[in-house]
């Protein structure tokens, strides 16, 4: 890798520790409901590969689905999420920035993952749609072409309008209202991916299930991918 890989590295690290987001890793607004997977793409975390299949459950929706081919050194995907009532669809790329072998430590890395989704539903007057940029920070102990365990934590930030209830909360309160709001978030995920060879256990959550009454506060997914 560059010399420059280091710096990269050890600048991923500082924006971790300087996000002035608290362990539940969300600001003022919530969530954007269009964002519904919880794991950063594996191809910000190790080789990207020539392409992949990956089969996701989630929280708010039965499965996801995506598949992707290598471009630029990382990873063009799209992907499909489906429940009784809403449809998502995404468009991401991801790709490993920089490395540095630590020895008996591990592999020590940062990378990028980048997604667009749109939330087509039968409910609400207006679908979701929603960016989000994560920066995964990585370790990875073995092979990545055989086993390895690769867990990590990663900043992230998201921006996106949605359609959300307001009023309502008590007699003295205006009646609920459904209004189109622009979403933002920032915070901390976290997550591993655990690799046989070409077979891989995705599992990751963004933000933390510290305030479960809110709606959407947090996300988590888990499934299987297959490179080839």
């Amino acid at each position: 890798m560059p010399n420059d890989g280091t710096a990269i590295c050890i600048l991923s690290s500082i924006s971790i520790l300087s996000l002035p987001a608290r362990l539940d890793g969300q600001a003022a607004r919530y969530p954007n409901p269009a964002l519904q997977q919880g794991t950063v793409d594996a191809a910000a975390l190790g080789p990207a590969g020539r392409g992949f299949f990956e089969y996701l459950l989630a929280d708010d929706v039965d499965w996801i689905a995506s598949g992707g081919v290598a471009l630029g050194g990382g990873m063009l995907r799209g992907s499909y999420g489906k429940s009784q009532v809403r449809r998502i669809y995404g468009l991401g790329y991801a790709r490993r920035i920089a490395e540095k072998n630590l020895g008996l430590f591990g592999t020590w890395g940062t990378g990028v993952d980048l997604v667009a989704a749109y939330d087509d539903t039968k409910w609400w007057g207006y679908n979701s749609r929603a960016v989000r940029l994560a920066i995964p920070l990585s370790l990875r102990w073995g092979s990545p072409s055989r086993l390895s365990l690769s867990p990590y934590v990663t900043p992230y930030a998201e921006w996106g309008r949605a359609a959300f209830l307001h009023g309502g909360c008590a007699p003295t309160c205006p009646p609920s209202s459904l209004r189109t709001d622009a979403t933002y978030s920032t915070g901390l995920g976290a997550g591993f991916q655990l690799t046989a060879w070409r077979l891989s256990l995705e599992v990751g959550m963004m933000g933390a299930p510290t305030h479960l009454n809110h709606y959407n506060s947090f996300i988590a997914s888990g499934g299987l991918r297959w490179r080839f």
